[in-house]
């Protein structure tokens, strides 16, 4: 398929070839020349432009797709200027597109408080292997007030430093999930967030690295099978905000690393049923590890195989906000955290069984350590259950190393142990999805 080139040093009367590239992105992708299947190749350097593209790929396969990507990895910036709009890109009811390589500056982010990048009724996106920074609100906005959203995969992202317009505007996240109060219908789901950091978003108290919100009563059910999973999501006021998805497609967070999260860490906020917290290395922090209820009811919340340590508050917190919520807190390890190593149950309804107080041992125990996976003589070891669901995740984690799940993000192996940062192990465009079996963190 045809191949065409961007760069600073362009002019957007050009061919668009690698000896006559275009000068922009927003000119290439509105320009009538690519079609389904090309792929836009952005060479090395920083542009101060906004970026708003207005034609679909017909599916997601290399011939369908519309591809956009730096050009052999060379370091490529979308700035806008302060005299445009603060996002950098805006995807408005667009539908399969790869992009790889791609990072956003949002320094020159006007003050009303716009994310780096927008997503709103776009299904089949992909946006990977890229850095995006400094948003004067949130990193990335995914939202359906134009028309439904699905199945868009954020991954290998590095998103640091948002919510600069501090007190004066709303709180601010890395990553933002919302169900659109202007429509009565119609769903924002089925979306992945992988291998992922989200860091620096601490200007309010309830900045959080990755939120999901339907408006709780109005919009309930709209967030549906979401899936977080190898993320490493720390330096943020709060770790994530969950609310409003249902028990047919539950939200999932699998195989996560929180730490130096200044407040509660897993906020399961309100208006849930059924969500799946599996696997995640949850230590310390400064406020309970995983908060149920906070708002309102959360039902049948699934808390299992978690290493839950060194933590400012109890490990969990089943709120009386509701005097219906409660969890299934099963095969978890509890560790040093300040407020006990017990579940503080305000409703007594809650499954509470078989989890370990035993100290993890981990590589490195410290609140700086970026190494928790497990050492060899770890009690977390084979501590864990069998997880299955009817929902989100990749073959790669249907089977132990062990005769059982470890406790935690990681896995333990003698040999030939995972990095302990998340890194992309699954670059294709598209994921086998199977059931969850939780092991590690790669």
């Amino acid at each position: 398929m045809p191949s065409y080139y961007v760069s600073t040093s362009g002019n957007n009367t050009n061919a668009g070839t690698l000896a006559a590239p275009w000068a922009t992105l927003s000119y290439a992708l509105t320009t009538s020349v690519v079609v389904a299947g090309d792929t836009i190749f952005v060479r090395g350097g920083t542009f101060n432009d906004t970026v708003v593209p207005t034609f679909n790929g017909t599916d997601t396969t290399s011939t369908g797709r519309i591809n956009v990507q730096n050009y052999q990895n060379e370091t490529v910036w979308i700035q806008p200027s302060s005299n445009q709009q603060g996002f950098a890109i805006d995807f408005r009811n667009i539908n399969n597109h790869f992009w790889s390589g791609i990072g956003i500056d949002g320094i020159n982010g006007n003050s009303s408080g716009e994310p780096c990048m927008t997503v709103n009724g776009s299904s089949n996106l992909r946006y990977a292997n890229a850095t995006i920074r400094d948003a004067s609100w949130s990193g990335i906005l995914i939202s359906q007030s134009l028309g439904d959203g699905s199945s868009c995969v954020f991954s290998s992202l590095v998103i640091s430093t948002g919510g600069r317009i501090g007190a004066g505007g709303p709180a601010a996240h890395g990553i933002y999930f919302t169900a659109s109060s202007a429509r009565t219908t119609g769903f924002n789901h089925q979306h992945v967030v992988e291998d992922c950091e989200i860091t620096g978003y601490t200007a309010l108290s309830n900045d959080a690295g990755i939120q999901l919100f339907s408006d709780g009563v109005q919009e309930p059910d709209r967030l549906n099978g979401i899936t977080i999973r190898r993320n490493l999501i720390r330096g943020n006021s709060v770790g994530m905000f969950i609310d409003g998805s249902s028990s047919t497609a539950p939200v999932v967070i699998i195989n996560n690393v929180f730490r130096q999260i200044t407040n509660d860490v897993i906020d399961l906020f309100q208006t849930l049923t059924g969500p799946v917290v599996y696997h995640n290395t949850i230590h310390a922090n400064g406020g309970v590890g995983i908060s149920v209820g906070t708002n309102d009811v959360v039902r049948n919340a699934l808390i299992r195989n978690n290493a839950i340590t060194n933590n400012g508050s109890n490990p969990v917190y089943v709120r009386q906000a509701s005097t219906s919520s409660y969890a299934l807190i099963q095969f978890n390890g509890f560790s040093a955290n300040g407020g006990g190593n017990t579940v503080s149950d305000s409703n007594g309804l809650s499954t509470i069984a078989s989890n370990s107080t035993s100290p993890p041992s981990y590589q490195d125990g410290s609140t700086s350590s970026t190494d928790l996976r497990l050492l060899s003589t770890s009690l977390y070891i084979d501590a864990g259950t069998t997880v299955v669901a009817s929902t989100v995740t990749d073959d790669f984690l249907r089977n132990p190393r062990g005769s059982s799940f470890d406790l935690g993000a990681y896995e333990f192996q003698a040999q030939g142990s995972p990095s302990p940062l998340p890194q992309n192990q699954y670059p294709a465009w598209q994921i086998t999805i199977i059931n969850i079996g939780g092991a590690a963190c790669r």
